[in-house]
């Protein structure tokens, strides 16, 4: 799922996220402190006040980065390095099942595998989306960085326990996928 620059709402700038933020507070809506795990409260391009959440883990892999790409690349082994309790499973072509029974989430997502950037990227318009990247490093060795973002009224946007619990699934899901790598060698 490729999105062009201009097509992606980034966020206010720094003079408009005072105003933006007085609106969402008027309507209700939480108001996120600077430096928060939450990125930011906005305006959407249609005017729905919008709060988001982004979560990033990286890894060292003991292989090289073709090779862990040939595993995060290959949606039918998704179950294979996905942490307890997300159930990924491809479900056709460029399209995905996700299942979360913790967070009641069982929803069809879109996936774009990239093999030219090395990256897979997916996601479920609107209120998530997330993208692998493979990376070069020393011969025999690569690294993985996985990004989530969450947008909207999820547990994931509101910090505490879910927050701390995403964190935790992209910490389980890179270390069973080094297991994994290391296992193929």
């Amino acid at each position: 799922m490729h999105m062009s620059p201009s097509s992606r709402w980034t966020g206010p700038d720094r003079r408009e996220a005072g105003v933006l933020a007085a609106r969402a507070a008027a309507r209700g809506l939480p108001v996120v402190p600077r430096g928060d795990v939450l990125r930011g409260v906005g305006v959407s391009p249609r005017g729905y006040a919008l709060v988001m959440a982004e979560f990033e883990a990286e890894r060292a892999m003991p292989a090289d980065a073709q090779t862990v790409f040939g595993v995060v690349s290959d949606l039918d082994r998704l179950p294979e390095w996905m942490p307890d309790p997300v159930d990924v499973r491809s479900t056709g072509e460029g399209e995905v099942r996700a299942d979360v029974s913790p967070r009641g989430v069982h929803e069809q997502g879109l996936v774009d595998v990239s093999p030219d950037q090395l990256r897979v990227e997916w996601g479920h318009a609107p209120e998530y989306a997330g993208w692998l990247q493979v990376e070069h490093a020393n011969p025999g060795r690569s690294s993985v960085v996985i990004h989530l973002s969450f947008l909207g009224h999820q547990p994931e946007t509101h910090k505490g326990k879910a927050a701390a619990e995403v964190r935790q699934w992209l910490d389980d899901a890179l270390e069973r996928l080094e297991r994994l790598v290391v296992a193929q060698r």
